[in-house]
């Protein structure tokens, strides 16, 4: 059993994947699931009464085992007990969990539709032994745009800067994406502090490159 502070509930693969900070030691966690692609499915990870994880929850999370995977340290695999939700992590003590790395993996390789410092080969992951960060930011320029790769739809992309280098990375925390939805492609800049969840991903089949996202993002209104 393992109780954590969630900081990250982001689409994957059509589930989702959920990770926090261990509150015994604050190490990373990853509560994965055994399907090839490890996402979670709606009954892993439900509380009573059907609700869900939402971020700064405190969870307790029945696990199996660890289940590393390359870069991917912090995985480990869910049994079918269901979590229970312990109350709420309060904002103001975020800052407990930060971690303060240099850069943000490692920098030089970009997507052509709009990333910066987004991506990298599985070599260059390789050589890391996390994929999870939480850092904070004081702006965050969100970039809505559009797409018809797979029918019309919008993207959301998160500009900001952290030790004086550039990011943009993909936003999969669907809970911040939503603030978005109604509004027109464009620039949406926060000048409040807010607190990124960032992840690494094992490689995608588009590029065969693995992909920094904002898995889950902190702000003042409730998350």
């Amino acid at each position: 059993m393992k109780r954590i502070v969630c900081f990250a509930n982001s689409y994957k693969n059509g589930g989702c994947c959920i990770a926090g900070r261990d509150m015994n030691g604050g190490a990373w966690i990853r509560p994965v699931s055994n399907l090839p692609s490890q996402e979670l499915e709606y009954p892993d990870y439900c509380y009573a009464g059907d609700k869900i994880p939402r971020l700064l929850d405190v969870i307790d999370i029945p696990l199996l085992n660890s289940v590393p995977h390359q870069h991917q340290t912090e995985n480990h695999l869910i049994s079918k007990e269901r979590w229970v939700r312990r109350g709420t992590w309060p904002r103001g003590q975020v800052e407990q969990f930060l971690d303060q790395p240099e850069s943000l993996w490692a920098n030089g390789e970009s997507t052509k539709c709009g990333g910066q410092n987004n991506c990298m080969s599985p070599e260059l992951a390789a050589k890391y032994a996390c994929s999870l960060l939480l850092i904070t930011t004081k702006i965050l320029t969100v970039e809505v745009g559009t797409t018809t790769r797979s029918g019309p739809s919008k993207t959301y992309r998160g500009r900001f800067t952290y030790n004086n280098i550039d990011y943009c990375f993909k936003i999969t925390d669907p809970v911040f994406r939503a603030r978005f939805r109604n509004k027109d492609p464009g620039e949406y800049e926060s000048n409040r502090r807010v607190y990124l969840c960032l992840s690494l991903t094992e490689p995608y089949q588009g590029d065969g490159r693995c992909h920094k996202l904002i898995a889950g993002v902190v702000t003042d209104e409730r998350n």
